[in-house]
């Protein structure tokens, strides 16, 4: 049954509880599954080691595709496509290699996230900016054996120091509005450094 708004004579008018007068008394709050959302993507995983110069050399790839994600808002609009709109590219990649033997390990993982829109039909001239550009993002690692029990370990991230995209509505109540949920795609917090001591007893 579909709902009429401008009616008494619709789905959700059961779940109110009226005095004589009209006056509501009790709201029977429910989940209803209104909305849609259609999403398919690929992935494809590549990985391969080799011995080499006393060690072993190790290639880890993945490359990922959004394929379709198309989301209703109201269940009397048509769905709408997002892939490569903000927070859903529809290309990402990361490409892992590393190189260990027995007393030291480096590493390196190249991150990429493909462009995104603001809206598929906006331009500069009605929001700006109104995409962001591919970005890849290089972290490195090292890690050295001091004896059977004790490994040091070394490391950057963002090596190039890449900044997070500027987004429209950035400055938006002082902050922006897309950091929450771009901030499992860019980095936020520029190049940093990190250090370990692992000890075994």
């Amino acid at each position: 049954m579909r709902s009429r708004p401008g009616s008494l004579d619709n789905q959700f008018c059961a779940l109110l509880t009226r005095q004589p007068n009209g006056i509501i008394t009790h709201v029977n709050l429910k989940t209803l599954n209104l909305n849609q959302r259609r999403t398919s993507g690929l992935d494809i995983i590549a990985n391969y080691k080799f011995d080499v110069l006393g060690g072993t050399f190790a290639i880890n790839t993945i490359v990922q595709r959004l394929i379709r994600r198309d989301i209703q808002t109201d269940p009397t609009l048509d769905l709408e496509p997002t892939v490569g709109l903000f927070a859903h590219p529809e290309w990402k990649a990361t490409v892992n290699l590393s190189y260990e033997n027995e007393q030291f390990r480096v590493g390196s993982a190249t991150r990429y996230v493909g462009e995104q829109r603001y809206r598929e039909s906006y331009t500069a001239s009605i929001v700006n900016p109104h995409e962001t550009p591919s970005m890849f993002y290089t972290d490195l690692t090292a890690s050295y054996n001091i004896s059977e029990t004790m490994r040091l370990n070394v490391g950057a991230n963002n090596v190039f120091d890449k900044k997070t995209p500027q987004m429209p509505n950035a400055y938006s109540g002082g902050a922006n509005y897309y950091l929450g949920t771009d901030g499992g795609l860019f980095d936020t917090l520029g190049r940093t450094y990190f250090a370990s001591f692992n000890w075994e007893f």
